[in-house]
């Protein structure tokens, strides 16, 4: 009975200070990943395009290296949105309008792109975004800047300035940093 009761202990020991080793390795592993997350630094510029719409650039980097670019572009809400929307109602015309967007020639271009991707949404509040998300590192830069949507945007840029270096640029070019930032912040999209 005592042997039976000495290896009920042992093995209740043993487990216990296996449950504690893997509660120190979690606490480990979180403040590293808390740690690593304070590094990544975010700013947000809004800039005005020509055609009156906006876009809110966002520039995720760390260590002076750009590691994400959000643009979120706002775009105007047509007379010809709104009368679908009253017509069949928003999830139909959002479908429509992605099915447009999957079908035109400009975005379809955009689909095979690695380090890229974008996303439409129409809001309740009849607001229109196109959202585009560039992750520096695995970006396809030849085929993006080869794309007819971001043929001569510069933006290739993002892989060879320092993130300073694009931040002064925007800067220089009269565009405005937005604090604090307006969107949802992107960085919760990060590995």
């Amino acid at each position: 009975m005592k042997r039976y009761t000495c290896l009920v202990l042992f093995i209740g020991l043993f487990l216990l200070g296996a449950c504690a080793n893997q509660t120190e390795t979690d606490s480990e592993t979180s403040t590293t990943q808390t740690s690593e997350a304070a590094l990544l630094k975010t700013r947000v510029f809004e800039v005005a395009l020509e055609d009156g719409n906006r876009q809110t650039q966002t520039v995720i980097y760390k260590n002076n290296e750009i590691q994400k670019l959000v643009l979120k572009n706002t775009l105007t809400v047509t007379d010809a949105i709104r009368q679908s929307i009253a017509e069949i109602g928003l999830a139909e015309t959002k479908k429509q309008i992605q099915e447009s967007m999957d079908q035109d020639e400009s975005y379809r271009q955009l689909s095979g792109i690695s380090g890229l991707s974008y996303e439409m949404d129409l809001t309740e509040n009849q607001e229109f975004f196109v959202t585009f998300t560039l992750e520096r590192a695995e970006l396809d830069v030849a085929a993006l800047t080869a794309s007819s949507i971001f043929s001569g945007s510069e933006i290739d840029d993002i892989t060879i300035l320092t993130a300073e270096q694009y931040i002064e640029r925007l800067k220089n070019r009269g565009i405005e940093e937005v604090s604090p930032p307006k969107e949802d912040n992107p960085i919760k999209n990060l590995p």
